[in-house]
């Protein structure tokens, strides 16, 4: 029983996950690396509760996405290009506006990818992202705005207004 509950779990909360770390790491493999060892965390300290599990999730990948950070934080490289092969969230931002927006969203710092992310992609509330992230829920809001507002000028940048 418990593996069908995984299983489903799975399918609705896997793309959300992905293109989360995705926003993080901007390495498709790595974000494929870092959901696949949340699921097995989840596999093995699934919590009793499924309301919450996507919050859950997304929390257990921003942490081992730190625990990488901090990792290759050690090594010397160099840092990650801009992710742009056709992937398939490309698929679902197929029109050329989505595509300059998504493009936009990677130009910008961490903290605002981190932020746009949760609440636009992945759903989550003000108060579920605070959580997740550490902070309060007006610094959330706020965060939110400044990243709102940088992603408009770089929108802009690129031609294309927002309506």
């Amino acid at each position: 029983m418990e593996r069908d509950i995984l299983e489903q779990l799975y399918h609705e909360h896997y793309r959300a996950a992905w293109l989360y770390v995705l926003a993080l790491c901007r390495d498709p493999a790595l974000a494929e690396d870092l959901v696949a060892e949340a699921f097995v965390k989840a596999y093995l300290s699934f919590p009793e509760a499924h309301t919450g599990f996507r919050f859950w999730l997304l929390r257990v990948c921003r942490n081992l996405w730190l625990d990488h950070l901090r990792r290759e934080s050690h090594r010397e490289h160099d840092p990650p290009e801009p992710y742009t092969d056709r992937t398939p969230e490309h698929a679902v931002l197929e029109q050329e506006r989505n595509e300059a927006l998504y493009r936009c969203i990677e130009t910008l710092p961490l903290r605002d990818r981190e932020l746009l992310t949760l609440f636009y992609f992945s759903g989550l509330s003000i108060r579920e992202i605070a959580a997740a992230v550490g902070g309060s829920e007006g610094a959330v809001r706020t965060g939110l705005c400044r990243a709102r507002g940088r992603l408009r000028k770089k929108m802009e940048e690129e031609g294309y207004g927002i309506s």
